[in-house]
């Protein structure tokens, strides 16, 4: 019953917990900056293909828009939400949950 206590308490602590979290963290970084990492050489070596340009916009989002503005990194019109009508969407939910 001992060996099996001392054996539990090797992988049931509190160290644990911060271990997933440090995990948790490392994981994320790690794979944003790969993702930095290899567009460097995709970009270096032309080997890149502009998936966004081929992206349709979800359905839902195309209906809320109400404006259009011109992208300045390639000059398409394309469409986008106000921040004004972010804010009051937002600020009506945040009333609403403390509500």
């Amino acid at each position: 019953m001992c060996s099996t206590k001392r054996f539990a308490t090797i992988f049931d602590n509190y160290a644990t917990q911060m271990f997933g979290v440090f995990m948790m963290m490392w994981v994320l970084c790690l794979r944003k900056f790969w993702q930095r990492y290899l567009a460097k050489f995709q970009y270096q070596w032309c080997a890149y293909e502009d998936e966004r340009r081929h992206e349709i916009p979800r359905s839902a989002f195309l209906l809320q828009s109400t404006a259009t503005r011109l992208n300045p990194s390639n000059g398409i019109s394309e469409a986008y939400i106000p921040k004004m009508t972010l804010y009051f969407c937002r600020s009506l939910s945040i009333l609403i949950k403390i509500i």
